[in-house]
């Protein structure tokens, strides 16, 4: 029996996966994340230093129902198996054996339509965003901290130009760049927060954030 396939590259975790790591993106030309397809399972493993503090995951082959091919990487739909449904992997080096070896496998390869793969990109973004960090996925806690640390930053920045002293122009452009830092930190986080909420009813193995 052949041993496993492996493919480094780069991954954005599903959104429904029932992890604080949901949407979260690992980028980086040398191949942060490895992708292993063996008999019938899937792995997806970070690499050192980032397995100290990103989960693993592993799924069944066979529940995977279709890849989309986006541009530069692959997109599993694999329903009723969260770790597995929505995971985004584009390889380093080329699409063209991924493809080969999941089309030889049994599993149907179809083209996301542009507008659907921005669209995709968006949301695992806004779920990545969401609020929280120690109490991510905790409802109103989340948002609490949310707040919190959006009210301290404001404050550094407030300090950082009383004590400064920059002119009026400066000041203005910090303070519209800031303000747009946070809107952007609050419009991302309650969509990130719906969008996320909607997916984990909707799935089997969806629920409260682990590692």
């Amino acid at each position: 029996m052949s041993g496993p396939s492996v493919f480094s590259g780069s991954v954005h975790y599903p959104a429904s996966l029932p992890s604080r790591w949901a949407g979260v993106a690992l980028y980086g030309i040398f191949g942060p994340a490895v992708l292993e397809l063996e008999a019938d399972a899937v792995i997806m493993r970070p690499r050192k230093p980032w397995s100290f503090w990103m989960p693993t995951l592993r799924g069944r082959l066979s529940a995977v129902t279709r890849a989309w091919k986006t541009r530069k990487g692959i997109r599993f739909e694999a329903r009723g198996e969260p770790s597995l449904d929505g995971l985004y992997f584009r390889p380093t080096g080329g699409l063209e054996k991924l493809l080969a070896l999941l089309e030889e496998r049994g599993i149907p390869v179809r083209e996301m339509p542009r507008g659907e793969q921005v669209k995709r990109h968006l949301l695992d973004l806004a779920v990545a965003q969401r609020p929280g960090f120690v109490w991510r996925d905790r409802g109103k806690k989340a948002f609490a901290e949310q707040v919190v640390t959006l009210g301290l930053a404001i404050c550094v920045m407030g300090v950082v130009l009383a004590f400064t002293e920059p002119s009026w122009g400066v000041r203005i452009v910090f303070g519209a760049w800031l303000a747009f830092i946070a809107v952007f930190a609050v419009v991302s986080s309650i969509a990130g927060h719906l969008h996320r909420r909607r997916l984990t009813r909707s799935s089997p193995g969806g629920g409260a954030a682990g590692r």
